[in-house]
C-alpha cells in the first residue's frame, strides 16, 4: 500500500510539475518596449538593422525541453478525479515540505487549506479521497 501511495504521489508531481514547464514560454523573452526604456534611460537608440532572428531562435531554444514520459499517464489519471481532489492534491504536492514566507516555519495542511479558502476537514477529505481513488484508477491500468 505504502508503494501505491508513493507512485500515487510521483504522478501527482509529474501532473503538478507540467504548470510550471518553461516550454510554452518559448518566444516570449524579447524585451519589451518599457524595458528597454528603462534600459537606455529613456532613449531608445534606432534599430540596428542587423537581422538577430537567428540569434534569438538559438537562445530560445534553453527553454524547449521534453515533457515528462509519464505526464500523459499522470494527466488521464487526474482528469478522472473531481476539480476539488485536483486542486487539494496539487496544492498540497507543490507547497509539502516548502517554507511558508508569513510563518517561516514548513506549510501545514492548515495553511494550504486556508490559502485555498477551504476547511481543513474538506482539504484532508478531498486530498484523502483524491489519493484513494486514484490509487484504484492506477491499479485498473
Amino acid at each position: 500500500m505504502r508503494e501505491q501511495r508513493r507512485e500515487a504521489e510521483r504522478l501527482v508531481g509529474i501532473f503538478t510539475a507540467s504548470f510550471y514547464d518553461t516550454s510554452s514560454d518559448a518566444g516570449w523573452h524579447q524585451p519589451s518596449m518599457l524595458s528597454r526604456l528603462i534600459e537606455f534611460f529613456g532613449d531608445i537608440p534606432p534599430p540596428s538593422g542587423f537581422d538577430q532572428a537567428d540569434l534569438k531562435m538559438i537562445s530560445e531554444i534553453r527553454w524547449v525541453r521534453s515533457a515528462h514520459p509519464d505526464l500523459p499517464h499522470a494527466r488521464a489519471l487526474m482528469q478522472q478525479l473531481s476539480l476539488e481532489q485536483q486542486l487539494v492534491m496539487v496544492v498540497h504536492a507543490r507547497l509539502k515540505g516548502l517554507v511558508c514566507a508569513q510563518t517561516d516555519s514548513v506549510w501545514t495542511e492548515r495553511q494550504m487549506a486556508g490559502a485555498i479558502s477551504m476547511e481543513l476537514r474538506a482539504f484532508q477529505k478531498h486530498k484523502d479521497a483524491g489519493y484513494t481513488r486514484l490509487i484504484g484508477l492506477m491499479t485498473k491500468t
